[in-house]
């Protein structure tokens, strides 16, 4: 199975607090190898609770992270002419979408 998604690297520095422009995340062998067994382990786990609790759906639901977590790749995008809305998970700009629009300026 491949992932079609975007990494997309930020790199800052003690010196300059403002990240660098974005970059286009290198993908390794091995971090596909890592992929494969997490999408594995998902997998197999979910077979189990399927067949345990068949009546039944499992939800996972993450916190919404501090606003000040953002700041980083917000000052980056900034930089890279690229408004991304983090109000909610149904912004109008997606994350993927931003990081396709910084990868196009980086091309």
């Amino acid at each position: 199975m491949l992932l079609a998604s975007t990494a997309v690297a930020l790199r800052t520095s003690h010196v300059n607090p403002n990240p660098n422009p974005p970059t286009p995340g290198q993908v390794r062998e091995a971090n596909q190898m890592v992929e494969e067994m997490m999408l594995l382990a998902n997998t197999t786990v979910a077979e189990h609770v399927l067949r345990a609790f068949p009546t039944c759906a499992l939800l996972r639901r993450h916190t919404t992270p501090p606003p000040r977590q953002f700041e980083p790749l917000l000052r980056a995008a900034a930089a890279a002419h690229v408004d991304i809305d983090i109000s909610s998970s149904k912004a109008s700009l997606s994350m993927s979408e931003a990081c396709e629009q910084c990868t196009d300026l980086l091309e």
